[in-house]
Order: structure tokens, then C-alpha cells, then sequence
């Protein structure tokens, strides 16, 4: 689920020489208006951080790695990337 994730999605990245996304690339997007579905992914992306970070500090690995695995699976691929889809027919817009 995860690869099939990012060969829809990962050829979009734009990364700079250390493989991870440019801070040019991100503060571009940040200054976009965001539809509905991508805020809504940026919320929960927080929400599992804060989460995440409030597991680790009370040494709770396994709580921590269920809490992105959940994001990851269920929010990222169950939901967010159906979302994101063009309809059916049209091309899938690079930006």
C-alpha cells in the first residue's frame, strides 16, 4: 500500500541533494491556497506528531509506532490519497 502510495505521489517530489524535500519546494506550497482535503492532512499530520512525540517522552515505543503506522495506513492511504485523486479520466495535475 505504502509503494503503490508513493509511485503515485513520490514522482512529484522535488528533493534536494540530501534526498529529502527543499526547503524552497516547502515554503512554496506553503504560501498556496490548500483545498480541504490537504489542510485536513496537514492537521492530522500535527495531531500524530504531538502524539507521537507525547508517546516517546513517556517511553511508550510501541504506542509511538502504532500512532504512525495508523497516520501512514489509514490516513494517508485510505483517505488522503483517494482525496487527492483527479477524477476518473482527467490527468493528475503536478502541482
Amino acid at each position: 500500500k505504502l509503494w503503490n502510495a508513493f509511485n503515485v505521489f513520490g514522482r512529484f517530489l522535488e528533493t534536494g541533494p540530501d534526498g529529502r524535500p527543499s526547503a524552497d519546494v516547502l515554503r512554496q506550497r506553503a504560501d498556496v491556497d490548500l483545498a480541504v482535503h490537504e489542510r485536513w492532512i496537514q492537521t492530522r499530520l500535527a495531531e500524530t506528531v504531538e502524539a507521537v512525540d507525547a508517546a516517546l517522552a513517556r517511553y511508550r515505543i510501541s504506542e509511538a509506532a502504532q500512532l504512525a503506522y495508523d497516520f501512514a495506513w489509514g490516513d494517508v492511504c485510505d483517505w488522503y490519497l483517494e482525496l487527492a485523486k483527479p477524477p476518473h479520466g482527467e490527468a493528475m495535475d503536478a502541482e
